[in-house]
């Protein structure tokens, strides 16, 4: 069962993250598999997330154009 539910939640997370590196769907899968975390820093250099922002008037600086 363990297994199967590690499945399910992988293929979503490759449904989730087809827009972005082969590396972020790789790493995000690690997480489900291995219970690996990355840092902030680590998640934006592979393009799990677009932005680190400190607080939300950053975070909307950032999105200003963003597309």
């Amino acid at each position: 069962m363990q297994a199967k539910e590690k499945n399910i939640l992988k293929a979503t997370v490759r449904s989730l993250a087809q827009r972005r590196s082969q590396r972020a769907i790789e790493m995000a899968e690690q997480t489900i598999e291995n219970a690996a975390a990355a840092t902030a820093e680590e998640a934006l250099e592979a393009g799990m997330i677009d932005f680190i922002a400190v607080d939300i008037p950053d975070l909307l600086r950032q999105l200003d154009g963003f597309r």
